[in-house]
């Protein structure tokens, strides 16, 4: 196994892994995929880390690509997958999609 050539705290940190790693690989069955959303999810179950602390981005992350290289975690979504399947980007359409005010200057009513 990997975690033998590892040093102490590499074998605290490989035994938290496989601790939660049968409940992270349901969270991704069931079609949660995104690192921020697992650790919500972990932390909304009352699921800590293995020091009690709550599920963080870069806990959640640091826990994925360990549990990947230990072979118990799904392999992580490449760049382009992860781009093809998020939500639509709101925010990319035209200006012609927005109204336009018309009139020559702004009234005192307009300004903040």
């Amino acid at each position: 196994m990997v975690a033998s050539c590892r040093g102490n705290r590499g074998r605290g940190f490989d035994r938290m892994v496989l601790f939660f790693a049968d409940r992270i690989v349901a969270h991704q069955l069931s079609g949660i995929q995104g690192i921020r959303e697992l650790a919500e999810v972990m932390g909304s179950c009352r699921e800590y880390g293995g020091d009690g602390q709550p599920w963080s981005y870069g806990r959640m992350r640091r826990v994925l690509v360990r549990g990947a290289q230990l072979g118990v975690l799904l392999p992580q979504r490449s760049l382009s997958e992860a781009a093809s399947q998020r939500a639509p980007n709101y925010r990319s359409r035209s200006r012609t999609d927005f109204p336009v005010r018309s009139g020559g200057s702004a009234s005192q009513g307009d300004r903040l």
